[in-house]
C-alpha cells in the first residue's frame, strides 16, 4: 500500500484510495460468510416457531407478513440513495444527511405501522394479532435504528462490521425465540423477539459509529421531500420489480391447477432465497461507484468492468450448482422421499429451469446499480415495467402447455428482459460500457467441461451432494488453468502479507 492510499484511508477517504477496490472485494467475502451464517441460524429458529406454535404459525405469519410489507415500502429505496449520496459527500455534510435520513426513517416506519395496525383492525385479525402488529411493529422500527445507524458503515467500507451487526441481530433473534419456545409463549411474545434484536444491532452499530454520525433525527419537512422526491424512482422501480418477480405465482393461480401452483411454488422458494445471494456480493460496490462516477470516469469504467467480470464467474457457477443440486433443494423442501401427493420430479425440473435466471439477477444487480449510479431514474422505472409487461405474457403463453415449468420459464423471460434493458440504459449514458462477449467464455468453457460430470455422480441418501462438489472443483478448476479469475481479485482476497508481495514498487 502506498503512503497516499494510507494517507486516503486513514484520513476517512477510503472510497478515494487505490485500495477501495480490494477493499470491497474482501468485504464482498465477509458480506456472504455473514449471509451464511445468518441463514443457519435461521435454519435453527424456522423450526422452533413452526413446531411450537402449530396452526398458530399461520396467524404469526399473517401478523410477519404484514409488517414486512410495511417495512418494503416505507424502506423506499432510501438505502440505496443514501449510500449513494453519502459516498459523495464530506464529513459535515454527511452528519446533516444521515440526521435527515434517520428522521425520514423514523416518521415513514411510524406512519407505516399505524397503517398496517388500522388494516389488521379492519381486516377483522382480532384483539390478540392487532396487539400483535403493534409489537411486530416495535421490532420494524428497532430494525429501522440497525439500518440507519449502520448506513456509515457501508459507505467507509467497513464491511467486517457491518455484517458483525447484521449476524447479532439475528443471533439475538433466535436465542430470544428460542428462549421463548421454551417458556411456552405464544403468539404476542414472539412477534416481540425483533425489538431485543433489533436493539442489541442497533446499539452496537451506533457504538461503532461515534463521533462520525449523528444519533438524533432532523424533522426539518423541507430537506426530508427532497430525500422522497429523490427516491421516488426507485420505490416505483423497486415495487414494479417485487411485483414482477411474484406475478407468475398470480398468473398462475387463473390458468394453472393447484398441484401446478405448488410444484412451482416449492422451485419458488428455493429461488427467492438465493437471489439475495447477488445483493449481498455486489452491493459492496455500490459506495465505490458512485464516488467514481462524480470524480474519475476511467475509474468508474475499470471498476464496473471488472465488476462484470466477477459477475460472471460468479453467477454462472450458481445457476450450474442450482441446477445440479435441483433433487437436493427440493428434498430438503418436501423431505426424503417425498409424500405421494408431491410431485417432486417436476419441482426439480422446474427449478433447473429457474436457475438459468440467476446469472440475470446477477446482472441485474451489477447494472442496476450502474443505473442507480449514474442517476437515470427513470430508466429504472421502464425497465422495470417492460419486465412485468414480459414476464405477464410469457406466464398466460406458457403455463398452459408447460405447468410449472412454463412458470419457470416465464420468470427467466422476465429477468433477460430486465437485463437487456439495464443494459441499454447504461449504454446510453455510457457509450463506453457496451457489453463484451470476450468475458463470457473462459465460464462457458468452464461450464462445457464441469456438467457432464454431474450426469455420472449419484449419491442415492443425499441426492447429487457429491455432484455438487464435484462441479464446482471442475468449474474453478477450468477456469484457474484457463486464467479466467480476474488477477485484481486474487490479490484482493489474499492474506495482507501475500498482498504486499504482489504489489509493484512506486
Amino acid at each position: 500500500m502506498t503512503s497516499a492510499s494510507n494517507d486516503a484511508i486513514h484520513s476517512g477517504d477510503v472510497l478515494d484510495s487505490p485500495e477501495a477496490g480490494g477493499v470491497a472485494v474482501r468485504g464482498s467475502a465477509v458480506r456472504a460468510a455473514g449471509f451464511a451464517a445468518t441463514f443457519l441460524l435461521g435454519l435453527i429458529s424456522a423450526p422452533l416457531l413452526t413446531r411450537h406454535l402449530g396452526p398458530e404459525f399461520g396467524r404469526y405469519t399473517q401478523v410477519v407478513s404484514l409488517v414486512a410489507v410495511v417495512g418494503a415500502v416505507t424502506e423506499a429505496g432510501l438505502t440505496a440513495v443514501a449510500i449513494r449520496e453519502l459516498s459523495t459527500l464530506h464529513a459535515a455534510e454527511r452528519k446533516r444527511l444521515l440526521r435527515e435520513l434517520l428522521g425520514v426513517r423514523i416518521v415513514l416506519t411510524l406512519a407505516g405501522i399505524a397503517a398496517a395496525v388500522a388494516f389488521a383492525s379492519l381486516a377483522g385479525y382480532g384483539r390478540e394479532l392487532v396487539w400483535g402488529t403493534v409489537v411486530a411493529g416495535a421490532g420494524l422500527l428497532a430494525y429501522v435504528l440497525h439500518g440507519a445507524f449502520a448506513l456509515p458503515l457501508a459507505v467507509d467500507l467497513r464491511f467486517g462490521w457491518l455484517t458483525a451487526t447484521e449476524v447479532l441481530r439475528q443471533f439475538v433473534f433466535v436465542v430470544v425465540i428460542a428462549v421463548l419456545v421454551f417458556l411456552g409463549a405464544g403468539i404476542g411474545p414472539l412477534l416481540a423477539a425483533p425489538i431485543a434484536a433489533g436493539i442489541a444491532a442497533a446499539a452496537l452499530a451506533a457504538w461503532l459509529v461515534r463521533g462520525t454520525a449523528p444519533w438524533r433525527p432532523s424533522f426539518d419537512f423541507a430537506p426530508a421531500w427532497r430525500i422522497l422526491r429523490d427516491t421516488l424512482p426507485l420505490a416505483v422501480a423497486g415495487a414494479l420489480y417485487a411485483v414482477y418477480f411474484r406475478v407468475v405465482i398470480l398468473g398462475m393461480s387463473i390458468v394453472a391447477t393447484d398441484q401446478e401452483i405448488t410444484t412451482f411454488a416449492l422451485s419458488f422458494r428455493i429461488i427467492e432465497v438465493v437471489v439475495a445471494i447477488p445483493y449481498v456480493l455486489v452491493g459492496s460496490l455500490l459506495p465505490i461507484l458512485s464516488r467514481a462516477a462524480n470524480t474519475d470516469e476511467e475509474r468508474f469504467a475499470f471498476g464496473f468492468g471488472r465488476t462484470l467480470d466477477v459477475v460472471l464467474i460468479a453467477g454462472v457457477w450458481l445457476s450450474l450448482v442450482t441446477a445440479v443440486g435441483a433433487p437436493l433443494g427440493i428434498a430438503y423442501l418436501t423431505g426424503y422421499p417425498p409424500p405421494e401427493d408431491v410431485d417432486a420430479p417436476a419441482a426439480v425440473e422446474a427449478l433447473r429451469l429457474h436457475a438459468l435466471t440467476l446469472l440475470g439477477v446477477f446482472l441485474n444487480v451489477a447494472y442496476g446499480t450502474a443505473v442507480i449510479t449514474l442517476r437515470r431514474n427513470r430508466a429504472l422505472i421502464v425497465a422495470n415495467a417492460v419486465a412485468l409487461l414480459a414476464i405477464g405474457l410469457a406466464t398466460f403463453a406458457l403455463v398452459p402447455r408447460l405447468g410449472a415449468q412454463g412458470g419457470a420459464l416465464a420468470t427467466v423471460v422476465g429477468e433477460w428482459v430486465l437485463v437487456t434493458c439495464y443494459m441499454a440504459a447504461v449504454v446510453r449514458a455510457r457509450p463506453a460500457l457496451r457489453p463484451r462477449l470476450r468475458p463470457l467464455i473462459k465460464p462457458a468453457l468452464a461450464v462445457a467441461v464441469a456438467a457432464p460430470l454431474a450426469l455420472i455422480i449419484e449419491v442415492p441418501l443425499l441426492p447429487n451432494v457429491g455432484a455438487i462438489a464435484i462441479v464446482s472443483i471442475a468449474y474453478f478448476g477450468v477456469l484457474v488453468a484457463l486464467r479466467g479469475i480476474p488477477a485484481e481479485l486474487v490479490t484482493a482476497l489474499l492474506p495482507a502479507q501475500w498482498r504486499r508481495g504482489r504489489q509493484t514498487p512506486n
